[in-house]
């Protein structure tokens, strides 16, 4: 059984951040994606090691930083449920609002 599957818009996530890195720099792109995938091994063996945050409520998330980018989880699943990648910056209380 794998350890931890991409969503389809964490898949998406991946590849819009090597697109927009490859713009300058391929082998920064590629270095930055094998970071990010390196950070989803970890959690994917260790799911307790994210953590939560104060700005989403849904208490099924969890988050963990690879280099400058935030794999958001579920740590629950089997596999592990990876559910985004996304910029440290970007306004999480909108991103995960509960449906």
């Amino acid at each position: 059984m794998r350890r931890y599957v991409l969503t389809e818009q964490a898949e998406r996530d991946l590849n819009e951040i090597w697109v927009h890195i490859a713009e300058q720099s391929f082998d920064t792109a590629d270095a930055v994606i094998r970071e990010i995938r390196e950070g989803i091994e970890l959690v994917a063996s260790s799911p307790g090691i994210g953590h939560q945050r104060r700005d989403v409520k849904d208490p099924r998330y969890r988050f963990w930083r690879a280099n400058r980018f935030i794999i958001a989880y579920f740590r629950d699943t089997k596999p592990l449920q990876v559910i985004r990648i996304i910029g440290g910056h970007r306004d999480f209380r909108q991103l995960f609002q509960k449906p």
